[in-house]
């Protein structure tokens, strides 16, 4: 994610960039971490069930 949030500081420097652009790239990291969060989601009860 540091990388990700990098990349959004360096282009908002960029005024050439449009509009549909940022929201694309917020799109794509907000599916990014809901991703993420079901993976944490899914390997939580993985190890449950192991553990039980």
């Amino acid at each position: 994610m540091e990388k990700a949030k990098e990349w959004i500081a360096a282009c908002s420097y960029h005024t050439c960039i449009e509009e549909s652009k940022f929201t694309n790239l917020y799109a794509i990291i907000g599916l990014f971490m809901v991703g993420e969060a079901i993976l944490k989601k899914k390997r939580r009860r993985n190890r449950k069930g192991i553990s039980a």
